[in-house]
């Protein structure tokens, strides 16, 4: 694979190659050669159209103004790249720097959000080719299918790890929220009429020395969706989690950032605070029904995203307690 793709860009043969940790469902690498580096994208993607929609994407906002790494082309204009059924792209190489979750200042944290507010106000009303409308409500009975499959699986192990408890206990609080809690999706006034990139957060930023926002990266997850879905989950994956893991986390410095968040985006693209509210409730149903790690765990052997588990269960712990008064909290941000 290797050489097909030296070749097909033109680079030196045999680069040095340096596996790059980011990421939990693709495998991508630094390619060093004489003249230059470059980043090496593996898609997880088996389907052409997925990988153009990214690519799609990413031309579109770079032409709106938004910072954006374009991948490079090869010696006959491509972009995506096809071998062994995998499909990859190659990009220059840049040397960004990302903070660490938990850590951002408050100046890195509106930043991120002035700078999703205007990747909004660019994609309003956009259609692309090949990217999805995504926004639908969850399968219930499937997911409780699903979960009630793996929980069998959990407590058929003769010894549980700290892992398995974990997913244990997880697994159990999901099926009783999804018994007890009213999802209508129907009833909700949200409406996918923006392009968006799809999973916005602090991990698919760099920053510049003034914490500014330099690039917006990682576009895979690209759809047409309510703009207040996006917002809340960017929302709660920058400012509610701690420095040490992915754990959500509720204290008030965490507000503090989370209304510097809110206020930044809304002074650049205002919100409606019911449609905000209506994101947080279509989250909360999401939450309680993904089994995105639990599968990748159990299912699929990938162990790479159980630091995700954590973030879950103390998420759900959260709002299966004080939902009310988080959405208190966000009147109160946006009325004000």
């Amino acid at each position: 694979m290797l050489s097909f793709i030296t070749a097909r860009y033109g680079l030196a043969p045999n680069p040095q190659v340096t596996p790059v940790q980011a990421g939990y469902l693709s495998e991508n690498c630094k390619l060093t050669t004489a003249t230059g580096s470059y980043f090496l994208k593996q898609y997880r993607f088996t389907s052409y159209e997925r990988v153009a929609a990214a690519h799609a994407a990413k031309h579109f906002f770079h032409a709106a103004g938004i910072p954006v790494i374009l991948p490079l082309a090869t010696h006959d204009g491509e972009t995506i790249c096809t071998s062994e059924g995998r499909y990859y792209s190659l990009f220059p190489w840049v040397a960004g720097r990302q903070l660490r979750r938990g850590n951002l200042s408050t100046t890195a944290v509106r930043s991120a959000a002035t700078m999703l507010a205007r990747l909004h106000r660019a994609g309003y009303a956009v259609h692309l080719p090949h990217v999805r409308v995504n926004f639908k409500p969850p399968n219930v009975a499937a997911f409780q299918s699903s979960a009630r499959q793996i929980l069998a699986q959990i407590n058929a192990q003769p010894v549980l790890s700290e892992f398995d408890l974990l997913a244990q206990q997880t697994l159990q609080l999901k099926l009783a929220l999804a018994a007890t809690t009213p999802i209508d999706f129907n009833a909700l006034a949200l409406t996918s009429d923006h392009l968006l990139h799809g999973d916005y957060h602090d991990s698919n930023l760099f920053f510049d020395a003034a914490d500014q926002v330099s690039h917006v990266f990682d576009w895979e997850k690209t759809i047409i969706a309510p703009r207040e879905t996006e917002l809340m989950r960017a929302l709660l994956f920058i400012c509610f989690s701690n420095p040490h893991d992915f754990q959500a986390t509720f204290a008030p410095h965490n507000f503090a950032l989370g209304a510097a968040f809110l206020a930044a985006y809304h002074a650049r693209y205002p919100l409606d605070c019911d449609r905000v509210i209506e994101a947080l409730q279509a989250r909360y149903w999401h939450t309680i029904c993904s089994l995105w790690v639990e599968e990748e765990h159990y299912r699929n052997a990938n162990q790479r995203v159980d630091p995700f588990l954590i973030s879950a269960w103390a998420e759900l712990q959260y709002f299966s307690q004080h939902f009310a008064t988080f959405v208190t909290w966000l009147r109160s941000c946006l009325l004000d």
